[in-house]
């Protein structure tokens, strides 16, 4: 099997390097292309000089201005599919050694799966993403959809992708007014295609888990924007499972606020994401309506 790798950059370039740099360790028969949305981080051959010669994987480039993330996946979507998996790493993510050889062989072992979403794990803090399991696998449901997949650790078979658009909705994710939830909302569309998804928790992305910050205060409340508008729009839709999640989520941002009430930097991202939740909430039912 092969994969096709959809990247963007824009600001990150010793973390996009380590990410090139990654894709040199990888073992087995792994081959495939990364497809670059580069918008305008200037790297040059640099990537090229890193893969020539020490991989399968080859790289093409569309140079593109800066773009909300869904766009700039979609941009380089446009340089055309080929390969068998399609992935879609961040340009702060890595690769350990044996990641892309594992997920081909979970495919190979069983036809039906379309998609696999992995853990997503910070090495150097010795923490998962979003406290997902380690070492266990799950299939994904609209239950768990908000809970598993992240998009850095999500490889489809390509003609899944094909089936629901090959696309990210424009409207979502970083960059956006509805700041999350693209990878979500695709993750959704195969659902409705009776998809079979695996969580695989015994295989690992890396990427950095961050330590709350003030800025970060912002952020979440982007993520949480996402998130609300997302959930019910999907509860819109019938998966009313969905409901759960939210309110779990709507009471620990309430809880978290009052339990670090004292710890400004905490409080301040709990209720920034329940505002965020609301607020995305509210967007949803409007947008519907219309």
């Amino acid at each position: 099997m092969n994969f096709d790798l959809i990247l963007t950059a824009r600001d990150r370039k010793i973390e996009t390097l380590r990410f090139f740099e990654s894709l040199t360790t990888q073992q087995g028969a792994v081959s495939g292309r990364i497809l670059f949305a580069d918008q305008g981080l200037g790297l040059g051959q640099e990537p090229f000089n890193v893969l020539s010669n020490r991989s399968k994987i080859s790289l093409e480039v569309r140079e593109i201005p800066p773009s909300p993330l869904s766009t700039a996946r979609n941009e380089a979507i446009k340089l055309g599919l080929r390969s068998q998996i399609v992935g879609f790493p961040d340009d702060d993510c890595w690769y350990g050694p044996t990641v892309l050889q594992s997920i081909q062989e979970v495919f190979e072992v069983d036809p039906e799966i379309q998609c696999v979403c992995t853990n997503v794990f910070d090495p150097i803090r010795g923490l998962s993403y979003g406290g997902r399991p380690v070492g266990i696998r799950i299939p994904i449901n609209f239950s768990n959809i908000f809970l598993l997949p992240i998009s850095v650790g999500i490889f489809m078979r390509r003609e899944i992708f094909e089936a629901v658009g090959a696309n990210f909705d424009e409207n979502l994710g970083a960059g956006t007014t509805i700041g999350s939830g693209e990878e979500t909302e695709l993750i959704a569309r195969l659902l409705n295609l009776s998809a079979k998804i695996l969580y695989v928790g015994d295989i690992s992305v890396f990427h950095p888990v961050p330590e709350y910050e003030t800025k970060d205060a912002q952020k979440y409340y982007s993520y949480g924007i996402g998130y609300g508008y997302l959930s019910v729009s999907l509860i819109w839709q019938g998966k009313y499972v969905v409901a759960k999640n939210l309110i779990n989520t709507l009471i620990r941002s309430i809880v978290g606020c009052f339990v670090f009430f004292l710890v400004k930097t905490k409080r301040d991202v709990y209720w920034n994401r329940f505002a965020g939740i609301l607020r995305g909430g509210f967007m949803a039912v409007k947008h519907l309506k219309m």
